[in-house]
Formats: C-alpha cells, structure tokens, sequence
C-alpha cells in the first residue's frame, strides 16, 4: 500500500486529501524546493518519531542536529506539524482500513417489473434464508434484463441472485458463460397468473383478449389506419356481447401487476391485428398495444383491487389474481378468456394462456474469482431453502404470496436433481445449442415429400405459423431442374419480437409438442427454437431463415448487425451457426 506525502512552499494553503486510502499529505514548508516522500505499506504508522522526524525534517530540506544548528526553534515547529499531520493521517488510514475490512458482505438480488407483485414481498423471506446481517440490495428491471445484469459477470454491480418471469435461455446461458458465470443454478418456484373478474351477477362471463385490446387501446385499427377509441359499450365491439358499459380496473402504470397484465393479455390481444403486425420495431408495436384510453380506466393498488371491485357498479371488470378470488368468499367471479376458465389446474397444464411461471437463478462459487466467501454461503443456504417443501409447498410462502405451487411429483424431481446433478453452465450449452440445431436439420427432407409434414393438427400449429410467431413470413420457394434438383425455402423477418412475444412463442412451442407429436414437428421446433435462442442478443438480428432441402438437406440463419457493434456472445453465435453448417455437410457426405 503506497502512501505519499507532498510538501509545498507555505503559501500554499494546508489541506488534506484522503480518496479511499490516504494517497497525499500536503503540508507547508518554509524550504522552497518541493519534495516527494513515499512511504511503502505502513511504515508511518510503525517506526518511531525520530524516524518521522528525520523523514519530514529531510523532506524540508533540514539536517537533523541540535537546537540553535540548522535545526532552529521555528524549525522545529513547522516539523512537527508536519509530523502531527503524517500521523493524523495515517491513523484515519488505519480506522478507514478496518472499517473498510469490517464492512459486511451485501447480497445483490435483482428483480423483474412483470414478478414485482410477488418478488417485492419474497426478497425479505430469501433476506432472512440468507442468514446475513445486512439487508440485500435489490435491483429492477425487465424480465430479460435482469438476467443480461445477471450474466455480465461475478461480483461488481451484476446480481448474485435473479427473481424474473422468463427463462434463461441457451444463448444467455453461453453469455454467462464467457462472463466467468461458471456455475448458477434455476429453481422453478410455481406458477403465476392474471385474471380477469366481476361482481357476481354480472351479464359478461367471458372474453377474448382481443375484446379487451379493443375496450383499453387508445387507438385500435380501422381499415389501414389507427384511429382514438370510441367503444362505449361491450356491444360496440362485438354484438354478441351485452351492450354493459365497459369500466375497467387496472393496476397502476408502474406496478409489477401492469406489467403482466400488459405482455399476457393487452399485447396477446393485439398480436394478430394485420394493422399491428405491419410494424417491425418490437417497442413501437408494444407500445400500440399498451397504451390505454384514460376514460373508464381506473387505477386501483394491488392491497386494495378486491375491495374496490366489490364496492364498483356491477359489470366493472378488475384485474386479479385467483389468491385475490378466494378472498372474496364467492362475491367476485373470474371471466373466461379466449374461451378458458382460470383455474390452478388450468394454469399448471398450460390451457390457460394468461399465466407465467416463476424463476430463481443464482450465482455459485463467486469466492473463486475474489468474491466474499460470506456471499456464497448465503446462496447456499438461499438454494437449499427455495428447493424445500417448506417454501415451494402449498403451505409455504410462496403460497400465501399467490403462487400457484407446482405439482408434488414435480416438486420432488426438482430437488431430485439438485441432489444429484451439479445445475452447471459452461461453454456446453453452445455446442448443445449447435448439436440442437443440427438435429433439426435431419427431418428437413422430409417437408419435400410428405404432404402431411407441414399441416397443423385441429389445435397445433404449422410450421409456418410457428415462423409467423417468431416474426418471418414465407418470402420465396427455390426449385431447379437439372442432373441435381434442388428445392428450399427462405424466410424473411417483417418484424421483431417483443419480449411478451418471446415468451408467447415459447408457450406455444410447448403447447405444440404435446398437440403435434412426432419427429418432424420435433425437427420443426428446433429450428424455431434456434431462431428464438439467437434472438435474445441485443446486438444484431436475423434477417433470413434458409432451408435448403434438394439436393441435400441444410439450414441456414442470416445474422445482420445492428447499429451496435458486435458484441462477444454475437461473435460465438456467429462461430455456433459455422459449426452447425460444418456439421451439417459431414452429416450430408
């Protein structure tokens, strides 16, 4: 440790700097020439005072004798000031070290605005898992942002722990990884859910999501144009509904609760909208779906949502969760959405649309790269509780948060892997997202001659639907005659995905392999998946998808740049998408 000590001229004023740890001593000297002193480590603090006398009497430019010599009474005085200053000095230094050593170790956990409803109130139990003395630092952004913050490295600002509504995907996952994130796990903490309810004996009993796009938008689309909403009535949307009078209760602008009920409900509303589709920046269209008339729009807080709808004219619609539904002893009902009643057996299978699952993600073996070793026994302790049937069970916490808990068995197989399995992510998950990606490859072929590869079941989704939810359209199909035909098709991006449609399309993709079973709709997904994994970096997107299926099957993604310069996990998606075509050739040979 370097402490440095600057003597000037006495006429320059006498101050005393301390940045962090004491660097410079300015102290005044009636010699005129200026001299730097250092002293290494604590050498200040532990020799004598004649030894400091020496250095400051030296440093002044004075010979170290007796009284009346060189070494005179006036002297003598500037010298000791300097001395009482040096030793002053060092011993702040000293008191500001052990402090600073003292300090204790604080936990960082960040949080997602769409789970702040139910995170805010989780982080103190997680406080007190924790068994640290200072209370955590808690952080907030988007769902995807929090776990970027999350994989930009260890220790330093980025969070320890994550609370979010959206799963770590592979691509992040490598991102982490080249981060030094070496080891993080994932609990999955139950279910989470918006609803939709009324007074009992109201006329509405259900909607669709596109009702409700239409009664909120401050603009909704008319013919090829965007125009101010003038519904009045649920009947001026669609005749079949009661011509009640459409009030609304939302959550405020800035509550977590708006959050879901704007990317679960009032973006998958509008997500179909031909108007809206047309427009490529995800924020823009996001924006058109969210932003609401302000009449007959009322904000009501969380704490009070239920006893203001009791208390509102009958047909008011609020926004609840089904926690909020059992409170009201049967005086408030839930509304079906899209033709499906909410319930916990509904939002755990995954037919009620309008629901979002819960995650916690943490850091492990931090100590390794210089982090306290305090924080990762906190996070130990954190894993080990959230795993328990204390907190992820039906009479644990989170529960009477208004999660919904998972089923038992699954329950069980979560701990079961913990207890068995290290939850490490390292530079595989790439090679996996290559692996992944070049299996879907091996039933392209098929999509050539079987009529049937590509058709939707009564309930499933098309390969091309599913490419439509990703944001690319069919843009041309090649064919050529010749000693080797060939055949392929292209898509093409006409706009980006919003983070609430990142999270539809995964939804859909699991709702689809249960609906469409099989190796080809198998392969269909993985390529879908593929393109949903590369499109979480921030930093380029891409422009085509080009499937090549004569002469030999390929797959091809087309990654543009966006204004940004290209960051680390763009440039090891990039060398993931030359593996996977390497792959694909020798497969082919």
């Amino acid at each position: 440790m370097l402490m440095e000590a600057r003597i000037q001229p006495e006429t320059a004023s006498q101050s005393l700097y301390l940045t962090g740890r004491p660097r410079t001593i300015l102290s005044s000297c009636t010699d005129k020439n200026r001299l730097m002193c250092h002293s290494v480590g604590n050498a200040a603090a532990t020799t004598g005072a004649s030894w400091i006398l020496s250095w400051v009497a030296e440093g002044c430019g004075l010979t170290m004798g007796t009284v009346g010599g060189a070494f005179g009474p006036h002297s003598v005085y500037r010298a000791v000031r300097a001395i009482a200053l040096v030793v002053a000095a060092t011993l702040f230094w000293a008191s500001g070290a052990v402090a600073q050593s003292s300090t204790p170790p604080v936990l960082r956990i960040a949080i997602s605005d769409t789970g702040r409803a139910i995170f805010d109130r989780f982080v103190p139990e997680l406080a007190g898992m924790s068994g640290l003395a200072t209370p955590p630092v808690v952080m907030r952004a988007s769902a995807l942002g929090v776990l970027r913050d999350f994989c930009r490295g260890v220790g330093g600002n980025s969070p320890d722990i994550v609370l979010t509504t959206r799963r770590l995907r592979l691509s992040l996952a490598g991102e982490c990884s080249q981060n030094g994130v070496e080891h993080m796990v994932q609990v999955e903490l139950g279910r989470g859910d918006v609803i939709l309810a009324v007074r009992s004996g109201s006329d509405i009993t259900g909607l669709t999501a596109r009702d409700v796009y239409l009664a909120l938008a401050r603009d909704i689309p008319d013919k090829d144009e965007f125009r101010r909403n003038t519904n009045v009535r649920w009947s001026d949307i669609d005749a079949s509904l009661p011509p009640d009078d459409i009030r609304f209760q939302l959550p405020p602008r800035e509550g977590g609760g708006r959050a879901r009920f704007n990317g679960l409900i009032l973006e998958g509303g509008c997500r179909e909208e031909p108007l809206v589709k047309l427009i490529f920046t995800a924020d823009q269209r996001a924006a058109r779906c969210v932003t609401t008339r302000v009449d007959r729009v009322r904000e009501i807080p969380p704490d009070q949502a239920v006893r203001a709808l009791l208390d509102a004219p009958v047909g008011t619609i609020g926004v609840l969760t089904l926690d909020d539904l059992a409170q009201a002893n049967g005086d408030l009902v839930a509304l079906a959405l899209d033709g499906v009643m909410p319930t916990a057996k509904t939002v755990l299978e995954g037919t009620y649309d309008y629901a979002s699952v819960y995650w916690l993600y943490a850091k492990r073996g931090q100590a390794r790269h210089g982090h306290a070793a305090e924080i990762d026994a906190a996070v130990d302790r954190i894993v080990a509780a959230s795993l328990s049937e204390g907190v992820l069970g039906p009479k644990g916490p989170l529960s009477t948060l208004g999660v919904i808990p998972l089923p038992a068995d699954d329950r069980r197989a979560q701990r079961a892997v913990f207890a068995t399995v290290p939850n490490r992510y390292s530079v595989q998950p790439l090679f996996q997202w290559v692996g992944y990606a070049a299996g879907a490859v091996q039933g392209l072929v098929k999509l050539a001659f079987d009529d049937t590869a590509n058709a939707a079941t009564p309930d499933g989704l098309d390969f091309t639907k599913l490419m439509d939810l990703a944001g690319y359209t069919t843009e041309e199909f090649q064919t050529s005659v010749g000693l080797f035909p060939g055949a392929g098709m292209t898509f093409g991006i006409v706009r980006e995905m919003s983070e609430a449609d990142q999270d539809y399309l995964e939804r859909r993709l699991a709702q689809d392999a249960h609906l469409r079973p099989g190796p080809l709709p198998a392969m269909q997904r993985k390529i879908v998946r593929s393109v949903l994994d590369v499109s979480e970096a921030n930093t380029y997107e891409i422009s085509q998808v080009v499937i090549e299926l004569l002469p030999l099957p390929s797959f091809k993604l087309v990654v543009t740049p966006k204004d940004a310069p290209m960051s680390q996990d763009t440039t090891s998606i990039l060398r993931a998408i030359e593996r996977l075509g390497n792959r694909v050739n020798e497969m082919t040979q």
